[in-house]
């Protein structure tokens, strides 16, 4: 897939070259992008959702950059020390619910990123219940509409066309850049914390009870810590 750079901040292209993220080659657009500039490709920058919904996905890279030097050039430097983990979303172009629609329509693509890196979706019904959807029907959640394949080799992808009753909010994301994990959290809370606040309605119980099932692993990963968390607090 090629890449593209969208940035007018030189000490940002150092810096992607750095973490290894490009490899320098790639065209640079520092100015205003346009569709052509991006269709099909992977982005590395910021853009509007109207141009991120015509690029295959986009990278960015969050700055927690101080109050006192924002609207300044950072130096190499300070982009190492403000830089947080790459983040890549595809953004995608849906139907504006209506509210006598009697649902809520809403799409996923399930291409991977790069560093073999898979989407992942859960969808939190209007009661709280958390399901994984992987492009099949969840009775009373999810019905696909259809699905549209890309054939592209190791990139190929399909894009699912879903409908879910009013309320139900479906949470799209990548693994994790840095460790590839579906959740880099480091406790069952933290994981949480970051679903809820993408979907207020979860339940802790649920979102628990589906990471158990799906990804044991990861499970056995936070019971390990809160093990260790509470074995500190008795030792207190």
């Amino acid at each position: 897939m090629e890449t593209v750079i969208v940035t007018r901040h030189k000490a940002l292209i150092e810096y992607l070259k750095e973490i290894e993220l490009i490899s320098g080659q790639e065209s640079v657009v520092s100015g205003n992008a346009t569709p052509d500039d991006v269709r099909g490709k992977h982005v590395v920058g910021v853009l509007p959702n109207f141009l991120a919904a015509s690029a295959a996905c986009l990278t960015e890279i969050p700055l927690r950059v101080p109050a006192e030097l924002r609207g300044q050039e950072l130096t190499v430097a300070q982009v190492r020390e403000f830089a947080q983990e790459p983040v890549t979303y595809r953004v995608t172009v849906v139907d504006t619910p209506k509210p006598d629609a009697g649902g809520v329509k809403w799409q996923w693509n399930d291409g991977q990123g790069s560093r073999n890196r898979q989407a992942r979706c859960f969808v939190v019904a209007p009661d709280g219940e958390v399901h994984r959807f992987t492009g099949q029907d969840i009775p009373g959640v999810v019905r696909v509409l259809g699905s549209d394949y890309e054939k592209r080799g190791k990139w190929s992808n399909s894009t699912y066309r879903c409908v879910s009753p009013a309320g139900t909010i479906s949470v799209s994301w990548m693994q994790d850049w840095g460790t590839g994990e579906t959740f880099p959290q480091d406790t069952w809370e933290e994981a949480f914390e970051w679903l809820a606040a993408q979907s207020p309605q979860a339940k802790f119980e649920s979102f628990e009870a589906l990471v158990r099932q799906e990804f044991g692993k990861i499970a056995a990963k936070f019971d390990e810590n809160r093990a260790a968390l509470k074995s500190f607090e008795a030792a207190i």
